[in-house]
């Protein structure tokens, strides 16, 4: 078929195509013919025109496809068709910069029309196209203007914050230097080593000079905000983390989820955390060793802040755990009656069915009323108030008096030991840093005649008396508990019991069935006699029981139930949980149940304070032993969450409410826990079956660190006395001393952030990002190196102070009248004696001098008398005169 004559561009390449002359088909090519060249695609139809055996010369082919035309095609360019919409071809004529001719050819070309009416069309495009203009014109104009002003205000901004950033940078620099020295004068009154006020101006070397701060305009009230390290308490501020200031802060996000809902908002979040805490291991080991050496460089160890205050406070509320005074009772040491050995933790128990652990067996009463807690609002900064006023607690009825306790021994024969929750508290618990005293339990086993029982033996185990030692780091946390007793928990009025009215509706005449049949009787009237029956017994069984309740304890909030420990049984007296108070406005979720459970029972809670050592480092994770106590006070008390307050060795701030460590479905217990409270728990089953044999007597329960449990009795004489075992103030221990280099350090908890982290964007275990605002605020080496002195000065006090009180504690002066002392005086080292020679007066014909009066309170004075001399006595004692043997003064 021919092809027309509109479709022929070149009549000479059509006519060489004809006849099938390739190779001047070629030449004509290079003619550089118009016709040829202005549609080559069209000519050749895509096909290669210059190398049609084999790609280009330039182009590298492997030798296997060299002799593949199949492999050739790889090569070539892929053909690209695509076919526009008239909206999008419309768009692309109006964006593009064609003259008139060029766009009337591209719009008939495309459109397929005639030229006429492709200049109609045109001239509408060119409307458009000026329409877009002028629009983005304007746009531009706009925005340009508001550019300009926006830049002349930043400029006049930009001035100002420049100004006020070198005020406020200035006046921040002199608050923190002038509250570090504040702090670091706080700490020389604690510890009794503060010097005394200076006349005149001079300061010691290095001493910083402070100007007086001037009043400024505060946007964010420093006082209001949580507690947060000090710059200069910073750890490892040379060093930065590998993760940045964000993501730190999504991971705070993610433990805050786990905190106050109790589980993360996604499965993977904890698998992420996981990798990351993986990935950043040797970062979390700098930053142990930077806060166990800070706490080394302190002026005082963080387990021995406490001042003299404190410490004779907590002993004097020891005494009344006492018996009473007039009892003189005495115990003996050199024959025990039983020992119970020390039992190996075993290994292996992972999970709570696994473990031997106390389990309620019945509640015999709850409390009549439920003290409520209060959970601070942690955002805002949490002081603790009247930490040295703290209200004494009311004296308690001793378990030897409550009636009601011996009332239920009655009712179950198998019992015959009772206790305090925190008696088995004790015995289920060794010792640890912030617990670490010696104690003796007073035991009673006598015979009692029990309503309806008879007489039957009865086991009573008072509350633990400290005795022997104890440490600074014990008082701390006992300061600590009393404190947040009287700061957090609200005392409620006991509730009123009255007797249920029985309503008149319910009332029914007493009928014969034979006057009533069954059938005249509707179902109503018959569950009416029911519910009227059933409420008057009960209002009877409960006036019946409240009857039995002694006047001073019907209003008590004491628990009693039985307990089972392996195979042994105790009534357990416990105070009642508390109801739960949370004002802030992020609750924990987990705390409150929903508001149909509510209604039928409300969650009840327990607390216990937990002292932070290393808080600049973050939330300290928990050693096995107090994890211990804590769980069996929870179990005891029969709480349904266990609280921690987390809080600083100052004792002055909450740094976070944690009520998560203790929830055993969410958070892993420390290793070897559950297998040291199963040792525990079979220590103590021993000793229930050992108690229970015991004649009657006073006998008393002794604990020593590093000791067995013994079991001494009481004696008439020759004993030590309670007064003997009394702690006093020369018995105080320092912790860093007692704990064996950093074991009072079990790690910083990986899933615990303090309030300070989540403001600062600072993950747990975490080092300061490089990209944290923080970085910029740290102080000059010059300034650090000033309160570095100040507080090498301050250690170097309280070392010189602390050596002098063990020099005399050393040599202080024996009682030798005391009754209980016992030492082997034959041992020189016991007594030290200092002999001097004394002075030999000249002998004289004549009498020999008499013995010289005592003086007065300075010491006596010999008189002379018949020739003799004049000598010097001692304070109270007589003056020696004439010729007397030397002497050795006891010192």
């Amino acid at each position: 078929m021919e092809p027309d004559d509109n479709e022929i561009r070149c009549q000479i390449m059509w006519q060489l195509k004809q006849d099938k002359k390739y190779d001047e088909i070629a030449d004509h090519v290079l003619t550089c013919c118009l016709d040829c060249i202005t549609n080559p695609r069209k000519q050749f139809g895509g096909r290669e025109m210059l190398f049609p055996d084999a790609p280009p010369p330039w182009i590298k082919m492997p030798e296997s496809e060299k002799s593949d035309p199949q492999a050739w095609r790889k090569y070539q360019k892929r053909q690209v068709h695509q076919q526009m919409t008239p909206e999008e071809f419309d768009d692309f004529l109006i964006e593009s910069d064609f003259g008139d001719e060029r766009m009337c050819h591209e719009i008939a070309k495309f459109k397929r029309i005639e030229r006429v009416e492709a200049w109609i069309v045109l001239r509408e495009l060119r409307k458009k196209q000026r329409e877009r203009r002028l629009e983005a014109e304007k746009i531009a104009r706009e925005i340009k203007k508001r550019e300009t002003d926006e830049k002349r205000e930043a400029e006049k901004l930009k001035k100002m914050d420049e100004k006020l950033k070198i005020q406020e940078k200035k006046q921040q620099k002199d608050d923190e230097k002038q509250e570090y020295l504040d702090k670091i004068h706080e700490l020389e009154e604690v510890l009794g080593v503060a010097a005394e006020p200076k006349e005149g101006p001079s300061l010691e070397p290095g001493e910083l000079v402070v100007e007086p701060r001037r009043h400024q305009k505060v946007y964010n009230v420093k006082n209001s905000m949580p507690w947060a390290p000090s710059p200069y308490d910073v750890l490892c501020s040379e060093h930065r983390s590998t993760i940045p200031h964000q993501q730190q802060k999504r991971m705070n996000a993610m433990y805050s989820n786990l905190m106050y809902f109790g589980e993360f908002q996604h499965t993977s979040n904890r698998r992420e955390l996981k990798d990351i805490r993986a990935a950043t291991e040797t970062e979390y080991d700098t930053l142990v060793a930077s806060a166990l050496e800070h706490a080394k460089n302190e002026a005082c160890h963080p387990l021995d802040v406490v001042d003299e205050r404190k410490i004779q406070k907590c002993l004097d509320l020891f005494k009344n755990r006492e018996p009473p005074p007039g009892e003189n009772l005495q115990f003996t040491f050199k024959d025990p009656v039983y020992i119970v050995e020390n039992v190996d933790a075993a290994d292996g128990i992972r999970g709570l069915n696994q473990a031997l652990v106390p389990k309620i067996e019945k509640l015999l009463r709850k409390g009549v009323w439920n003290d409520v807690l209060t959970l601070p609002d942690i955002s805002q900064k949490c002081p603790i108030l009247n930490i040295e006023d703290s209200s004494t607690p009311p004296p308690k009825v001793k378990l030897l008096d409550d009636a009601l306790a011996a009332s239920y021994i009655a009712e179950n024969p198998t019992v015959t030991l009772m206790a305090d929750a925190t008696t088995i508290c004790h015995l289920l618990t060794p010792n640890w840093e912030s617990r670490d005293y010696d104690y003796t339990i007073p035991c009673v086993v006598r015979e009692e005649n029990l309503p309806g029982v008879g007489w039957r033996k009865v086991v009573v185990l008072s509350k633990p008396m400290p005795s022997g030692r104890i440490t600074k780091a014990s008082i701390q946390r006992k300061s600590l508990k009393r404190a947040l007793r009287s700061q957090f928990l609200l005392k409620k009025s006991p509730k009123i019991a009255e007797k249920p009215v029985v309503p008149d509706a319910i009332e029914v005449e007493p009928t014969t069935t034979s006057e009533a049949p069954a059938e005249a009787r509707g179902a109503t009237d018959f569950l009416d006699d029911i519910l009227t029956e059933m409420a008057t017994k009960k209002s009877k069984k409960e006036a019946k029981n409240e009857e039995k309740i002694p006047e001073n304890q019907r209003k008590s909030t004491y628990q009693y139930g039985i307990f089972r420990i392996g195979d042994a049984r105790l009534l357990v007296r416990s105070n009642a949980p508390y109801g739960v108070n949370e004002p802030g406005e992020k609750k924990h979720a987990f705390l409150h149940h929903s508001s149909q459970r509510a209604q039928a029972q409300a969650h009840m809670v327990t607390f216990e304070p937990r002292i932070e050592y290393l808080p600049n480092g973050g939330a300290m994770d928990l050693g096995a032993p107090e994890w211990c106590w804590n769980f069996t006070k929870a179990v005891l008390k029969m709480s349904d969450s266990h609280i921690l307050y987390r809080t600083s060795y100052r004792l002055d701030h909450i740094l976070q409410i944690d009520a998560l460590t203790m929830k055993v479905d969410v958070q892993e217990p420390p290793p070897g826990a559950f297998g040291l409270l199963s040792a525990r728990c079979v220590m103590l089953e021993k000793l229930i079956n050992r108690l229970e044999t015991l004649n009657f007597g006073e006998y008393m329960i002794v604990h020593e660190a590093n000791k067995p449990l013994t079991v001494i009795p009481q004696c008439e004489r020759g004993g030590v006395t309670i007064e003997a075992m009394r702690i006093t103030g020369n018995e105080v221990q320092s912790s860093s001393d007692t704990a064996a280099g950093d074991s009072f350090f079990y790690g910083f908890s990986p899933d615990l952030p303090f309030q300070w982290q989540i403001i600062q964007g600072r993950a747990p275990r975490m080092l300061l990002a490089k990209d944290s605002p923080l970085a910029n605020n740290l102080p000059t080496k010059q300034n650090f190196n000033k309160i570095q002195w100040h507080k090498s000065q301050v250690k170097r006090k309280y070392e010189q102070y602390s050596a002098e009180r063990e020099d005399e504690k050393r040599n202080r002066t024996l009682d030798l009248d005391d009754p209980n002392i016992s030492a082997d005086f034959t041992n020189p080292a016991m007594i030290p004696v200092k002999f001097e020679r004394k002075f030999y007066p000249p002998r004289v014909r004549g009498r020999r001098g008499g013995r010289g009066r005592s003086g007065g309170r300075g010491g006596g004075r010999g008189r002379e008398r018949d020739g003799g001399s004049r000598g010097r006595g001692g304070r109270g004692g007589r003056g020696n005169s004439g010729n007397e043997p030397p002497v050795a003064d006891i010192v």
